[in-house]
């Protein structure tokens, strides 16, 4: 007779654990470094500033599950905060450092936020407009304002030594992570301990770690930087906090403190090539260079391996299945296999990716279709859209919205965004393709963001959050020519697609230049004189989320 299934006997690990695994096994080691070495603490420095932390937010009545908003920078205080929220059970909701403020308003009310806590003085006129809402029944402050409980003086002299109860379940909802508002009202994607914890063991076993691993955080910890925090621990590590990329800021911090690892964006990386300052610094140190958001174009790629050498490794996720749905090895970065550079890399062990058409079936090799996960990895739901959750759920998938194929050696390579689709002439055709007729500089740069806006129904204008999206010039020529019989998807509605009349006659290729007016023809672009990278709907996404003018 075989023995019944006991979920509380085998139920999985808390992030609330982990940290204090670490904390324990290395308590005289270096943990955390300030911006510029400024301040250092060590793991039982560290966990002790968090049971302080824990107690005053104890002290103020909050309680395991309750919503905690941070609106947070890189520094020792916003990590403390961040990993004190995670030993005491609460639901941590991180705000975007560049939202508007009507989105982070939202999200306090959205997610019932009982405490929001502000990193000032960086954030200190943002936090008191959103405290004079009176959304949260506790704001705090990491530093003295005139407004709100300074968090770090009320907690100053609380005990600090004795460890603090966990009782954070396995079952708990860790963080509820905002998907930024960029293409309509924000949503709230809930995760439970299940998946960080998934995560963070797929880091663990497959990301390619250096022996002595000295992250340097260089995007907000509060997102992309915030999930190597605790795989850095893990392993001894420590986590290094750049309070503003800038090329020379970074490449100082490297050289300092002989950074062996760090998360960039493809633009920071671009931002490092140009920078006169690359050959002025030894980084010779570095062994592994993760990025992620978007694949970096191939050209600019090759040109990073040879200024940096075999240091690059593709991760590629999304806020619904975070960070690890695949990974592409540093050795897969191969000069003499350019298709490649091109690639997100394959499925990581522990997550099911399968490629499914629009009846949720599997597409063949080599064809195109959407990429669907399953897995611990996945989210629970979107909070408080069950119809969202739905759709995004449909078939028991993830439906994670990215249109991809796979090679017999089930390396995957996205192709765009399924919303990013236009239909011309009878083709499916993707911006990406689009973006392939277009030249490779100058005109061309701006000719891709527009191609990315008329993909996704933009008019090419700016907006995004704060108006950061700078007008993009060339968007009104490609959307205000004479209508063609083609037509372009847009949030599962139909419209009309400019200049795509007879764009059937020439295939594919002849499809995608049709779109911006035809080849050869007058106004048009002559695809033979193309040899522009692709670049992902991501890509998009970050000009709104990073203010370029602190990440360039």
């Amino acid at each position: 007779m075989h023995p019944a299934s006991n979920p509380t006997l085998h139920q999985g690990s808390t992030f609330a654990e982990l940290y204090r695994s670490a904390f324990k096994a290395f308590a005289t080691r270096e943990a955390l470094v300030g911006n510029g070495g400024g301040m250092r603490m060590t793991y039982r420095e560290l966990e002790q500033q968090c049971h302080r932390l824990v107690r005053c937010f104890q002290s103020l009545g909050l309680r395991r599950q309750d919503d905690i908003a941070v609106l947070a920078t890189n520094r020792p205080e916003s990590v403390a905060t961040i990993i004190a929220s995670h030993l005491m059970g609460l639901v941590y909701t991180p705000l975007h450092p560049l939202g508007s403020e009507e989105d982070q308003a939202f999200i306090l009310v959205d997610a019932k936020v009982k405490a929001l806590v502000i990193d000032v003085p960086r954030h200190a006129e943002r936090g008191l407009a959103l405290a004079q809402r009176q959304l949260v029944p506790h704001v705090l402050t990491l530093g003295p304002a005139g407004y709100g409980t300074d968090l770090l003086a009320a907690s100053s002299g609380l005990d600090g030594d004795t460890d603090i109860a966990l009782d954070v379940q396995p079952d708990d909802i860790l963080k509820i992570a905002y998907s930024g508002g960029t293409t309509g009202q924000s949503k709230g994607i809930v995760h439970h301990q299940r998946t960080v914890v998934t995560s963070a063991l797929q880091q663990l076993a497959c990301w390619e770690w250096p022996e002595e691993v000295r992250f340097l955080a260089a995007t907000p910890v509060s997102h992309a930087a915030g999930a190597m925090i605790l795989t850095t621990f893990l392993q001894g590590g420590t986590v290094h906090l750049l309070d503003r990329f800038t090329p020379g800021g970074f490449l100082q911090a490297v050289a300092a403190e002989r950074i062996t690892t760090t998360f960039l964006v493809p633009t920071q990386i671009y931002g490092l090539l140009d920078s006169p300052e690359l050959s002025e610094h030894d980084v010779a140190s570095l062994r592994l260079v993760l990025y992620g958001a978007a694949p970096m174009a191939p050209a600019r790629l090759r040109q990073a391996l040879g200024r940096l050498g075999p240091v690059f490794a593709q991760v590629y996720g999304q806020a619904e299945a975070p960070m690890t749905i695949s990974y592409l090895r540093r050795d897969e970065h191969d000069l003499d296999r350019p298709e490649l550079l091109g690639s997100c890399g394959r499925s990581l062990p522990g997550n099911q990716v399968r490629l499914l058409d629009a009846d949720h079936r599997e597409v063949p090799m080599g064809e195109i279709g959407e990429l669907c996960v399953r897995g611990p990895l996945v989210m629970s739901g979107y909070l408080n859209r069950p119809e969202e959750t739905a759709k995004a759920f449909a078939g028991d998938w993830l439906h994670t919205g990215d249109m991809a194929r796979r090679d017999a050696d089930g390396y995957l390579y996205l192709v765009d965004r399924a919303k990013d689709m236009i239909i011309s002439g009878g083709f499916n055709v993707y911006s990406s393709e689009v973006e392939n007729c277009l030249p490779g500089r100058g005109a061309g740069r701006r000719h891709r963001r527009a191609a990315r806006e008329v993909g996704r129904g933009g008019d090419g204008g700016g907006g995004g959050e704060g108006g950061r999206l700078r007008r993009c010039r060339g968007a009104d020529r490609l959307r205000h020519r004479p209508q063609g019989r083609g037509a372009g998807a847009q949030g599962g509605g139909v419209r009309q697609c400019p200049a795509a009349d007879g764009a059937g006659q020439g295939g594919q290729e002849d499809a995608a230049c049709q779109v911006l007016g035809g080849a050869g023809s007058a106004g048009g672009i002559d695809r033979r004189e193309t040899a522009a990278p692709s670049i992902t709907h991501l890509d998009v996404t970050l000009l709104y989320t990073l203010d370029l003018s602190t990440y360039e």
